[in-house]
């Protein structure tokens, strides 16, 4: 089961997809969410959210604002954003060197 992760900003809706995880920065220090998260809701800090989809790992980064986790739906509403950086990709293993 998957995340529904919606990122929301004063002028738009920035991030509105599904993730397996994701890892976001709260006031008290980074936070990873895996489905079935307990409910919380937390103060967030200037910094990085990282998401895992099946594309890979995508960042964007946040200004602050406030998360809301409900067991598989997360909310952010945040201040704004400044860029959302390209997906890493998985790399095969035999592309890695021994």
């Amino acid at each position: 089961m998957s995340l529904n992760v919606r990122v929301i900003t004063p002028d738009k809706v920035v991030w509105d997809a599904m993730a397996d995880e994701l890892i976001l920065p709260s006031s008290t220090g980074q936070i990873g969410i895996l489905t079935d998260h307990a409910p919380l809701l937390t103060a967030l800090d200037i910094g990085v959210m990282r998401l895992k989809t099946d594309a890979g790992w995508t960042s964007i980064v946040l200004m602050e604002g406030f998360a809301e986790v409900k067991t598989t739906r997360l909310r952010f509403f945040v201040t704004g954003q400044k860029k959302v950086v390209q997906s890493i990709r998985k790399r095969p293993k035999k592309n890695l060197k021994k």
